[in-house]
């Protein structure tokens, strides 16, 4: 019998705003993800998350296997590169299982919110990378999340950076799985690969990064929106602004690259 894994979730996880949903999600991503993202278990009578002493909980299946850093011994490359393979069968997995997915007001007045306190996040950065040009397009992008409504197209993972992969097995027979579902929401079918930006940029060849985006627009049959920039700015911007120097820095030198590189390729639609 496979282990469980307990799961206290903060009142920072978006698994706790709208529990109809997140009943809906996780059942969603059992049935129907089976790639790489991390199988939920039902609790009891179905259900997936669970009230305990003024917060939730919520079951996974127990992994054996190390983090990714561990896993290659700090290589810091390797494990990038690793993390950016990861990133096509986990979009699969998450798209597979938002077939009957339908959008919840508690999470768009989340990515609202998130999208406000961007602005003034980036209203404060001071980098020489941060041309005119990107911050007045970041700035439209977010003030879209703001006042349009949230695209509810596809189920996202919203932190998937090389902390939230597990590995097991050795070199020769390995098998990696993706955890961490606390910032689970829908949005936009670009922001999971749109946020790995971050990570992108420091590979020495990022044409595989580049291929995947090209895959998603023919699959979505539209190009890259000022839309979907802003919300995953959203999230990478909090996401630095709650971070450590080092981390924010990187981050946000992440999303500098994804929007000057996507001008240069003339890839953003502004609507």
């Amino acid at each position: 019998m496979k282990g469980v894994y307990t799961k206290n979730l903060g009142s920072h996880s978006r698994l706790s705003l709208d529990e109809k949903w997140t009943e809906h999600a996780l059942s969603a991503i059992r049935d129907n993800s089976w790639r790489v993202l991390l199988k939920p278990v039902a609790i009891e009578n179905q259900q997936f998350i669970a009230g305990v002493d003024g917060g939730f909980i919520c079951n996974f299946d127990f992994v054996h296997g190390e983090l990714s850093w561990n896993y290659f011994n700090g290589d810091y490359i390797t494990t990038i590169e690793h993390h950016l393979e990861i990133l096509p069968p986990l979009i699969r997995d998450l798209s597979d299982s938002s077939k009957s997915l339908f959008p919840s007001s508690s999470h768009c007045v989340t990515w609202k919110q998130n999208a406000k306190q961007a602005i003034s996040i980036l209203n404060d950065l001071d980098f020489p990378e941060l041309t005119s040009e990107i911050r007045a397009l970041l700035l439209a992008s977010l003030m879209q999340v703001c006042t349009d409504d949230i695209p509810c197209e596809v189920l996202i993972h919203g932190d998937f950076h090389p902390g939230n992969v597990m590995i097991s097995g050795n070199k020769a027979n390995s098998s990696s799985t993706v955890i961490d579902l606390e910032n689970l929401t829908f949005g936009s079918f670009f922001v999971d690969a749109l946020y790995c930006s971050t990570w992108a940029r420091l590979v020495s060849e990022p044409s595989r990064y580049w291929d995947l985006i090209s895959y998603l627009e023919l699959k979505s049959f539209r190009k890259i929106r000022l839309v979907d920039i802003g919300l995953t700015s959203s999230l990478m911007l909090n996401q630095a602004h709650n971070n450590s120097k080092m981390t924010s820095q990187r981050i946000v030198l992440g999303l500098f690259w994804l929007v000057n590189e996507l001008m240069k390729q003339k890839r953003i639609e502004e609507q």
